[in-house]
């Protein structure tokens, strides 16, 4: 009787020691590896992004002559039959990767457009030209053209030949 009662006690004593153990490592800290430390540590930082700015269309000059520049000295909206048009776009925050384009309409009905790039990123100025080859004219009327940048409506300006 003595030994199972030796038995009995060293059972007691292991089962309680187990106990004691179990509630220690379960209420400590757990190691994570460096995997699933990585992703939790990801999983709780905050990244700040700051967007770049969108490219716009400010201002758009349209006139018979670049200067040196390529600016327009004399902007007008009324042309000769006879004249080249440009088109001087001020642009904001435009990289080379932003499309700018036209669509051009006589009296309301599509006549042509086109899609084009900066040459580089900040670029604050970029034209459009419609030049006549020798002995052509333009059509008399009312012509509008409405400038995109990436896709979206920026300016609408018109203008009349005469």
């Amino acid at each position: 009787m003595k030994k199972s009662i030796f038995i009995i006690t060293g059972i007691v004593i292991i089962a309680i020691l187990g106990i004691i153990a179990y509630s220690f490592w379960s209420s400590a800290p757990q190691q994570q590896s460096l995997p699933q430390a990585i992703n939790n540590e990801a999983a709780t930082t905050t990244v700040s992004v700051t967007p770049l700015p969108t490219a716009a269309i400010v201002g758009v000059k349209l006139g018979t002559v670049l200067n040196g520049e390529g600016l327009i000295d004399n902007p007008t909206t009324t042309f000769d039959m006879k004249d080249n048009i440009y088109a001087v776009l001020s642009l904001q925050a435009a990289l080379a990767k932003t499309q700018l384009a036209y669509i051009r309409t006589f009296d309301g009905k599509y006549v042509d457009s086109k899609v084009s790039h900066p040459t580089q990123d900040g670029m604050v100025d970029f034209h459009f030209s419609w030049i006549l080859n020798a002995g052509k004219t333009r059509k008399a009327g009312n012509y509008s053209l409405s400038f995109f940048v990436d896709g979206k409506k920026a300016q609408t300006v018109d203008y009349t030949v005469r």
